[in-house]
């Protein structure tokens, strides 16, 4: 009765904060709108939008009080990609043989926040731009993870105009890369310099290995996790975190989950890595799966890396930011208070986390008729700890190769 009173409290506050109808961003295509990129050898042939979530691009503040809306681009993305792109690279000489270039947007979130004395809006975007070889396909040629963010008195207007700048940023690297390709890297990163500045403040530093690796660099057969912080999916699994400073461990009552605090600033460390290891146990950060900025400890470690924590997908993020901004800090923990714990795994062959559900036991058990006879002829399929026990299973009986 608890669970469904508070469940129906959240639906009320969802339904008078969370409207369904949708900010429309649209696209400006006055000449002082436009990007100029002089020179450049390339042309956009296409655009692929491979989002896993397509039906938006973020929440933006409506009205006096801050009203949750879902964005939209203004005729979806690909034909506001499509358009911008034409409406803009123009100013180029057409005689000349110009290289075809697909864009893939891997991501793109807009968001805002409030302070007390500013709003604050922010675009985050991830592009991957193709050649095409000489058989027709999709050749990676250059990519860039981009941030722009700014403050103002509308910063839901100006959601058009950064991604206008992101998208400017992004062509001039690749331009600068295709020009003079020679000792560049055919990648530019907002995030890693945000990450290079605020690992500067905090103290934190670089670690470097040597080429040669043992047993001990693999995170499925060394003797114990190294401790320090892993920045990539890729640091963990080959168990070689590159920030190992001493930090603090701030425990929360049952263990299970920590905050890291520079010892040099003492405040929480601000970047978003990917995990951290105590030199016992191995901690996934939360903001790979939710908006909380905390790390989470792992319970089974093999083919599928599993823990217990709130798994929350993008419908459910959209709730939790709307009771947030209507209700503070108790309307966050009625939400959270209601929602049960998740059985949460990360694919170790792919590096997608996702939560577990019947259906996607169902799927890897595909392989494995015997244990998913054993899991389907058994109640409490939506149970934890079952889900955990069956992953560990499935683990022991198809280890990492």
């Amino acid at each position: 009765m608890k669970k469904f009173s508070l469940l129906l409290l959240c639906s009320i506050i969802f339904h008078f904060t969370y409207s369904q109808d949708k900010h429309i961003i649209k696209l400006r295509t006055s000449q002082r709108d436009l990007i100029s990129i002089p020179n450049r050898p390339f042309f956009i042939s296409n655009v692929i939008d491979s989002r896993k979530d397509t039906s938006n691009v973020g929440i933006v503040q409506k009205g006096m009080a801050n009203r949750k809306v879902q964005a939209v681009l203004e005729g979806g993305t690909i034909t506001y990609f499509s358009n911008l792109f034409e409406a803009s690279l123009l100013n180029i000489n057409m005689d000349e043989k110009l290289i075809p270039i697909v864009v893939e947007i891997k991501d793109l979130t807009v968001s805002e926040w409030t302070t007390f004395s500013s709003e604050k809006g922010r675009l985050e975007m991830t592009i991957i731009f193709y050649k095409l070889n000489a058989n027709n396909e999709l050749e990676p040629t250059f990519s860039s993870e981009i941030i722009e963010e700014s403050g103002g008195m509308d910063v839901t207007a100006a959601h058009t105009y950064r991604i206008r700048d992101g998208v400017k940023k992004s062509l001039e690297k690749l331009n600068d890369f295709l020009v003079n390709p020679e000792g560049k890297i055919a990648y530019y990163s907002d995030v890693d310099l945000q990450k290079e500045k605020f690992m500067k403040e905090d103290g934190l530093t670089i670690t470097n290995y040597e080429l040669s690796t043992t047993e001990e660099d693999n995170i499925f057969t060394c003797s114990h996790p190294r401790k320090g912080i892993f920045r990539t999916f890729d640091e963990l699994k080959a168990n070689r975190p590159s920030i190992t400073n001493d930090v603090r461990e701030d425990f929360y009552k049952d263990s299970t989950r920590l905050k890291l605090r520079s010892l040099v600033s003492g405040k929480l460390i601000k970047g978003s890595f990917f995990a951290y290891s105590d030199g016992k146990n191995i901690f996934i950060f939360a903001q790979n799966y939710q908006p909380a900025r905390y790390y989470s400890k792992v319970f089974e470690k093999g083919t599928f890396i599993a823990w217990k924590d709130n798994f929350y997908d993008s419908g459910e993020v959209a709730t939790r930011t709307a009771v947030q901004a209507a209700f503070g800090l108790a309307g966050t923990l009625i939400y959270s208070a209601s929602k049960d714990v998740d059985c949460v795994v990360l694919d170790s062959r792919t590096g997608l986390i996702q939560q577990v559900s019947p259906k996607m036991i169902n799927q890897i058990l595909i392989d494995d008729p015997d244990l998913l006879t054993e899991y389907n002829s058994e109640t409490g399929k939506r149970n934890t700890d079952r889900q955990l026990y069956i992953i560990k299973k499935y683990n022991e009986r198809h280890p990492v190769k």
